[in-house]
Protein backbone atom coordinates (compact mmCIF):
# COMPACT_ATOMS: atom_id res chain seq x y z
CA UNK A 1 0.00 0.00 0.00
CA UNK A 2 2.83 2.67 0.51
CA UNK A 3 4.33 2.12 -3.04
CA UNK A 4 0.85 3.47 -3.96
CA UNK A 5 0.58 6.03 -1.54
CA UNK A 6 4.24 7.36 -3.37
CA UNK A 7 2.88 6.92 -6.13
CA UNK A 8 -0.27 9.34 -5.59
CA UNK A 9 2.36 11.93 -4.27
CA UNK A 10 4.65 11.45 -7.31
CA UNK A 11 2.18 12.03 -9.74
CA UNK A 12 1.10 15.29 -7.57
CA UNK A 13 4.72 16.27 -7.84
CA UNK A 14 5.05 15.49 -11.90
CA UNK A 15 1.61 17.72 -12.21
CA UNK A 16 3.36 20.61 -10.55
CA UNK A 17 6.64 20.07 -12.34
CA UNK A 18 4.78 20.32 -15.85
CA UNK A 19 5.78 16.55 -16.48
CA UNK A 20 2.25 15.40 -18.07
CA UNK A 21 3.27 12.51 -19.57
CA UNK A 22 4.98 10.98 -16.68
CA UNK A 23 2.02 12.22 -14.16
CA UNK A 24 -0.32 10.31 -16.97
CA UNK A 25 1.65 7.00 -16.63
CA UNK A 26 1.52 6.90 -13.26
CA UNK A 27 -2.55 7.79 -13.28
CA UNK A 28 -3.07 5.14 -15.54
CA UNK A 29 -1.38 2.94 -13.37
CA UNK A 30 -3.18 4.33 -10.10
CA UNK A 31 -6.75 3.57 -11.86
CA UNK A 32 -5.48 -0.09 -13.13
CA UNK A 33 -4.84 -0.58 -9.01
CA UNK A 34 -7.81 1.06 -8.36
CA UNK A 35 -10.58 1.39 -10.43
CA UNK A 36 -13.22 3.94 -10.09
CA UNK A 37 -11.15 5.59 -6.96
CA UNK A 38 -12.55 8.92 -6.27
CA UNK A 39 -8.89 9.69 -4.88
CA UNK A 40 -7.55 8.64 -8.47
CA UNK A 41 -9.98 10.71 -9.98
CA UNK A 42 -9.02 13.82 -8.03
CA UNK A 43 -5.69 13.36 -9.22
CA UNK A 44 -6.77 13.16 -12.76
CA UNK A 45 -8.71 16.36 -12.49
CA UNK A 46 -6.23 18.12 -11.40
CA UNK A 47 -3.84 17.12 -14.23
CA UNK A 48 -6.58 18.06 -16.81
CA UNK A 49 -7.11 21.21 -14.38
CA UNK A 50 -2.92 22.22 -14.79
CA UNK A 51 -3.28 21.67 -18.31
CA UNK A 52 -6.27 24.37 -19.26
CA UNK A 53 -8.62 21.26 -19.75
CA UNK A 54 -11.30 23.30 -17.81
CA UNK A 55 -14.47 21.31 -18.99
CA UNK A 56 -12.46 17.81 -18.82
CA UNK A 57 -12.02 18.05 -15.13
CA UNK A 58 -15.19 19.86 -14.15
CA UNK A 59 -16.81 16.41 -15.92
CA UNK A 60 -14.75 14.16 -13.44
CA UNK A 61 -15.33 16.28 -10.75
CA UNK A 62 -19.25 16.01 -11.25
CA UNK A 63 -19.13 12.44 -11.90
CA UNK A 64 -17.45 12.35 -8.08
CA UNK A 65 -19.84 14.82 -6.35
CA UNK A 66 -22.85 11.86 -8.32
CA UNK A 67 -20.97 9.29 -6.45
CA UNK A 68 -20.40 11.23 -3.09
CA UNK A 69 -21.93 14.39 -2.90
CA UNK A 70 -20.44 15.02 0.60
CA UNK A 71 -16.90 15.21 -0.98
CA UNK A 72 -15.36 18.18 0.42
CA UNK A 73 -12.14 18.11 -1.55
CA UNK A 74 -13.69 17.74 -4.95
CA UNK A 75 -16.33 20.35 -3.81
CA UNK A 76 -13.36 22.85 -2.81
CA UNK A 77 -11.77 22.70 -6.34
CA UNK A 78 -15.19 23.58 -8.51
CA UNK A 79 -15.68 26.72 -6.05
CA UNK A 80 -12.45 28.06 -6.59
CA UNK A 81 -12.30 26.94 -10.62
CA UNK A 82 -15.82 28.93 -10.34
CA UNK A 83 -14.09 32.14 -9.02
CA UNK A 84 -11.06 31.58 -10.87
CA UNK A 85 -12.95 31.42 -14.09
CA UNK A 86 -15.03 34.72 -13.16
CA UNK A 87 -12.53 36.69 -12.53
CA UNK A 88 -10.14 35.75 -15.59
CA UNK A 89 -12.90 36.55 -17.68
CA UNK A 90 -13.38 39.65 -15.63
CA UNK A 91 -9.40 40.28 -15.91
CA UNK A 92 -9.69 39.46 -19.85
CA UNK A 93 -12.05 42.09 -20.39
CA UNK A 94 -9.99 44.17 -19.76
CA UNK A 95 -6.96 42.90 -22.25
CA UNK A 96 -6.54 43.39 -26.09
CA UNK A 97 -7.09 39.78 -26.35
CA UNK A 98 -4.21 40.57 -29.97
CA UNK A 99 -1.89 40.65 -26.89
CA UNK A 100 -1.61 37.03 -27.24
CA UNK A 101 -0.28 35.22 -30.53
CA UNK A 102 -0.32 31.71 -29.05
CA UNK A 103 -4.13 31.76 -29.08
CA UNK A 104 -6.39 31.67 -25.75
CA UNK A 105 -7.38 28.08 -25.19
CA UNK A 106 -7.35 28.71 -22.02
CA UNK A 107 -9.89 31.70 -21.81
CA UNK A 108 -12.33 29.53 -24.38
CA UNK A 109 -13.14 27.13 -21.96
CA UNK A 110 -13.67 29.18 -19.17
CA UNK A 111 -15.82 31.58 -21.25
CA UNK A 112 -17.82 28.73 -21.65
CA UNK A 113 -18.53 28.58 -17.83
CA UNK A 114 -17.88 24.68 -17.39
Amino acid sequence: MEVWNLSEQIAYAAIDMGQFEYAKCIIDDLEKQFPGSIRVSRILGMFYEAQSMFPEAMSIYEDVLKRDITNLAIMKRKVSYRYFAFYFQLLYSFVDPGMYPQGNKGHQSLSRGN
